[in-house]
């Protein structure tokens, strides 16, 4: 049985070491600040924004205007406030294009 996902201080790990060398796209979240912390490559590519762009930009920066195929744009603060991996949250990209991610 998988225990449940619990948090963890981000002074106790070393965010950007984890983030660069997870293959997939991966924001890691400030959740009282609403803004990215960290950034991997494979993020910065699927959303047109440079690493450097994406740490600190708020999540407004990629949040579409309304939902993307058929999947409803999430308000960030109920996300945010369960932790967990999410896999499918509308997205936009540095040229105004959406996806789901």
């Amino acid at each position: 049985m998988t225990p449940p996902p619990k948090l963890v201080s981000l002074s106790d790990l070393d965010a950007q070491g984890l983030v660069s060398v997870f293959p997939e796209p991966l924001l890691l979240v400030d959740v009282s600040r609403q803004e990215v912390r960290e950034a991997n490559e494979a993020a910065a590519d699927l959303t047109g924004y440079g690493v450097v762009e994406l740490c600190e930009a708020p999540l407004a920066l990629l949040t579409p205007d309304g939902p993307v195929h058929g999947v409803a744009t999430s308000p960030w603060e109920s996300m945010l406030g369960a932790p967990g991996l999410y896999e499918e949250v509308p997205l936009r990209r540095r040229d105004g294009s959406c996806f789901v991610g």
